[in-house]
């Protein structure tokens, strides 16, 4: 077997990705990283006026990931209070030393489940998929807020709630999102369609029964987003309890027993697979993790 020097590996991996990026979008430029392994993928969701209001509506943890897309999302993050803070204290203050104006989200890369240790991060300036979980925890509807920014409002006239610290809102429940994608496998068209409901229960979805959806783009076409309350939740994020967590899994687990969808293939069954996996259920959930 031949031995490859470090160096020589990366200097081919440059030479790929620069060629890759020139040709792409005609700009060579590459930044090369830190590796970090056994992480989190954290991401905080903030609201910032561009008149000096700047608001965070907490935590999502987006750790659980096939083939590197996000398929279930948790918010708030199941992490130690005092890593919360830190990681909330610090979008908040490069939310105002930037400026910033509009909704928008901070992500972190964390190093394991329940370390104290903050490593990396980037901003992403829009409102994502997984927004939906944090509308179900803060009682805040992010995109009217966003059209309210966009409109010259300032936070303190949109009528928000207002949370303890820095938070635009009060901390309510625990939520869950899963993100059911087409299949390779299956037929063309939906035969039967039925999505479940209830307390606690939304659907954002774009099938209907008769519908062909087309693999030809993002297979992404239904979204249960279920919530369950946490005593003690409103007053304190510390104070977050299991039993609200695994009341909001079971609740998913749950709306997929009833969420019917034939005639096309989905990933309904591995997404459960992930809801009752002793990893998920016990917070051992890296980036690395195996459904």
């Amino acid at each position: 077997m031949r031995l490859v020097r470090l160096d020589e590996e990366i200097n081919e991996a440059y030479e790929r990705c620069v060629s890759e990026a020139t040709t792409a979008f005609g700009n060579g430029a590459v930044f090369l990283e830190e590796f970090l392994d056994e992480v989190r993928h954290i991401e905080v969701q903030i609201v910032a006026d561009g008149h000096g209001g700047v608001k965070h509506l907490y935590e999502r943890d987006c750790s659980v990931q096939l083939r590197s897309q996000k398929v279930v999302e948790v918010a708030p993050a199941r992490m130690h209070p005092g890593l919360r803070e830190r990681i909330l204290d610090c979008v908040v203050n490069l939310a105002r030393k930037a400026n910033y104006r509009r909704v928008g989200t901070v992500e972190f890369m964390v190093a394991g489940p329940r370390s104290a240790l903050c490593l990396h991060g980037g901003e992403n300036p829009r409102i994502q998929v997984e927004h939906t979980i944090t509308e179900e925890v803060t009682n805040v509807d992010i995109v009217k807020t966003q059209l309210g920014i966009a409109g010259g409002s300032k936070l303190e006239d949109l009528g928000l709630p207002g949370g303890p610290g820095n938070a635009l809102s009060p901390l309510r429940s625990f939520s869950i999102q899963c993100r059911v994608s087409l299949a390779p496998g299956g037929g063309s068209t939906v035969a039967d369609y039925s999505e479940p409901y209830g307390e606690g229960v939304r659907i954002d979805a774009a099938l209907y029964q008769g519908g062909s959806p087309s693999m030809h783009y993002d297979p992404l076409v239904g979204k249960p987003i279920c919530f369950a309350s946490g005593e003690g939740i409103e007053s304190s994020p510390s104070q977050i309890g299991e039993e609200a967590f695994q009341a909001c899994r079971e609740r998913t687990i749950a709306a997929f027993d009833a969420y019917q969808i034939t005639g096309v293939n989905t990933n309904k069954d591995t997404l459960k697979g992930i809801l009752a996996h002793p990893g998920f259920v016990t917070n051992e959930v890296l980036l690395s993790f195996d459904s």
